[in-house]
Parts: C-alpha cells; structure tokens; sequence
C-alpha cells in the first residue's frame, strides 16, 4: 500500500546526540497564560543508553517534557541534561 505521510518528515530538527542521563527531580511547570500546571512534581531519570516514552491525553506536558530535556540549564531549572 502506497500512502503518503500524515505528516512532513523533511526539514524537521535534528538533536544532537545525548551521551549523559537526563534526570527530573520535583519538576512543576506553569505555561504563560495558563492558571494550573503542565507538570506538577514530575520526577524521573533516564540513564544513558536507555530510552523512555511519554504517553498521555492532549494537554498532558509530553511537549513539555521533551522541550526541557534539550535544554542544558542545570543553573536555572531543576531539571538537568547530565553530560558525559
């Protein structure tokens, strides 16, 4: 069956590679102009070499989750990217 996609693959972004573990510790995150949380007290560690994945209802923090993880602001933001 030839079909084509849903959705666009070409151009997406590309991430770099994470060679360390990725670990949330009590992370609570509000978005601008929302009144109650996207994550509330989420905690967890993803060890390196191993994969996690986030399922849930729309509106759940998955975007957010992953959003956070890319970003190496272990100063500012309780959760942090680990390097190796």
């Amino acid at each position: 069956m030839e079909r084509e996609p849903a959705i666009n693959s070409k151009g997406g972004l590309t991430l770099p590679r994470c060679d360390g573990a990725i670990e949330f510790s009590n992370v609570t995150v509000t978005l601008p102009g929302c009144d109650s949380p996207a994550l509330l007290n989420v905690s967890f560690k993803v060890l390196a070499g191993t994969h996690a994945a986030f399922f849930g209802p729309a509106g759940s923090g998955k975007s957010v989750v992953s959003c956070l993880s890319v970003e190496e602001k272990c100063e500012t933001c309780p959760c942090c990217v680990e390097e190796k």
